[in-house]
């Protein structure tokens, strides 16, 4: 992400692509750091989500292509943004070939998870009866 992509997200969101850059100081620039090293075992790519409440979670990342764009993604399930307010996440590849192998971390990013209006109807919860389903519908106009 760096975050930038997903500054906001709402209570619950599935697949939310949250994408990480990795890079590194070469003369005064920013240059992504290739992440080829880290696409397969026993490289790897996680990430540490720090929810609101202080509670940690981690989860692998995917390296995207070409991996030397140094991005790496996580893609939300459903119910896995459980809190609202202000998380934040950084990223560690550990480069296990090559002449760039290392540990690199992420800048730490921060987004924010909204939540959803009260009393409308929200997937996975209590489904809504067929007469808030008929309020809930658009009025169309009959010709």
């Amino acid at each position: 992400m760096s975050c930038r992509d997903v500054p906001t997200v709402q209570l619950g969101g599935r697949a939310v692509l949250l994408t990480f850059e990795f890079v590194e100081e070469d003369d005064g620039l920013e240059v992504p750091v290739s992440l080829a090293g880290a696409a397969a075992l026993p490289g790897y790519v996680f990430a540490q989500f720090r929810k609101p409440s202080g509670a940690v979670v981690r989860e692998f990342l995917q390296v995207l292509a070409p991996a030397t764009a140094g991005l790496a993604a996580y893609s939300t399930a459903a119910g896995w943004l459980d809190e609202v307010g202000e998380w934040e996440a950084q990223a560690f590849a550990h480069l296990a070939s090559g002449a760039g192998a290392g540990f690199f971390p992420s800048r730490v990013v921060r987004f924010e998870v909204l939540g959803n209006l009260p009393g409308v109807f929200f997937p996975g919860l209590v489904a809504p009866s067929a007469a808030e389903l008929e309020a809930l519908a658009p009025e169309v106009e009959r010709v």
